[in-house]
């Protein structure tokens, strides 16, 4: 079976859909409320590891400098050495997911489940807290996948830049999120009132 992105994204979606808005766990109940979470737990990580370059760590759009040299030196087993990291962390995602109350919302939180690979130093020492601010004290360039797209496409390759920039930049295809049409199965925003 050959791996779309757009299809895993759109499993997820309708996957909460079902969870949060189709007979939905009662969170007031404690085993329901756990049930829950762990579900929307694994649906975010299948989420934002459903990007353009496939894959939890070559694929991840955003690394620590030092954490791409261990990946570039020769014969290393760099996956011992790195770690993974939500920008946003899943819990927050969760509650976030909680809180929707249309699938619009739930695509919106979804759509901030960034990541980024660090040494495993740098994540155990990364400052509490939420979003790019936490990564301040470190050099943030493209990912080894993002890197080789770059120069197969002859496109300028992005350095460290402010959050903001770095998503103007990062000129990967595909990067903008469709949006949900109609027909797709999700629940339908409710109507506006005016």
């Amino acid at each position: 079976m050959e791996y779309n992105r757009a299809e895993v994204r759109r499993a997820v979606l309708k996957a909460c859909d079902a969870l949060l808005f189709h007979s939905p766990l009662n969170p007031r109940n404690t085993v329901e409320k756990t049930v829950l979470r762990k579900l929307l737990n694994e649906l975010v990580w299948r989420y934002t590891e459903a990007h353009e370059f496939r894959g939890k760590y070559r694929g991840c759009a955003w690394w620590s400098v030092e954490a791409l040299g261990l990946y570039d030196t020769p014969k290393s087993d760099w996956r011992k050495g790195v770690a993974l990291e939500h920008v946003i962390g899943r819990k927050e995602l969760i509650d976030a997911l909680l809180k929707a109350s249309s699938i619009d919302e739930v695509s919106a939180v979804l759509e901030r489940g960034e990541t980024c690979v660090l040494l495993r130093e740098q994540h155990k020492h990364l400052p509490k807290g939420q979003g790019w601010e936490r990564y301040a004290n470190l050099r943030i360039v493209p990912g080894p996948l993002v890197r080789e797209h770059q120069r197969r496409s002859g496109l300028p390759s992005s350095t460290n830049r402010t959050s903001e920039e770095r998503v103007a930049t990062i000129l990967l295809p595909n990067s903008v999120a469709h949006p949900i049409k109609d027909g797709d199965g999700l629940t339908p925003s409710p109507a506006k009132s005016h």
